[in-house]
């Protein structure tokens, strides 16, 4: 790093970025993974800090980089199918229903099962991005725990989370 003059950005979120378990148990734990970054381009932005989030399906936790100072417009959002409306039972039933009440119009029909699949999710599936924020916002807060205290209870939890 000093012979590429190269800096280590400010980072928050947990201490380590590398976790290496024995059947379940914390063994290791290790920052390997970091945001590194020249002179030029750090004055460039200030603001700029890597963010260590949970890690799932890796013993790596990913790295988030921002900027800061950029705000992302948010306008209302186009339709998007979830794939796991088709593993419930009562969605083909909704599907077929649209259909048979558009009498052969296509392009009514489809606005039919759009119009019932947002309300389907509302009212059956509930906000599962807000359910899955909450769930990692407690994940990052064990996991953020277990850097500091080794507990079996803690570890155990982190697997019924995960």
């Amino acid at each position: 790093m000093d012979n590429c003059s190269l800096l280590d950005l400010t980072t928050t979120g947990g201490c380590f970025t590398l976790h290496r378990n024995n059947n379940g148990l914390c063994i290791l734990s290790k920052k390997l993974d970091r945001g590194l970054a020249n002179v030029d381009w750090r004055l460039a932005f200030l603001e700029a800090f890597v963010e260590v989030l949970c890690r799932f399906h890796s013993d790596h936790n990913p790295l988030l980089l921002h900027f800061g100072g950029l705000h992302i417009a948010q306008g209302t959002r186009p339709f998007h199918f979830i794939a796991a409306w088709i593993d419930h039972d009562e969605y083909s039933t909704l599907v077929e229903r649209a259909w048979t009440i558009a009498d052969h119009n296509p392009i009514t029909a489809l606005n039919n099962v759009k119009q019932d699949s947002i309300t389907f999710n509302h009212e059956v599936f509930g906000n599962i991005f807000r359910r899955k924020r909450h769930i990692e916002r407690r994940l990052k807060g064990v996991q953020q725990y277990l850097e500091i205290v080794d507990s079996l209870t803690l570890v155990l939890h982190e697997k019924d989370l995960h």
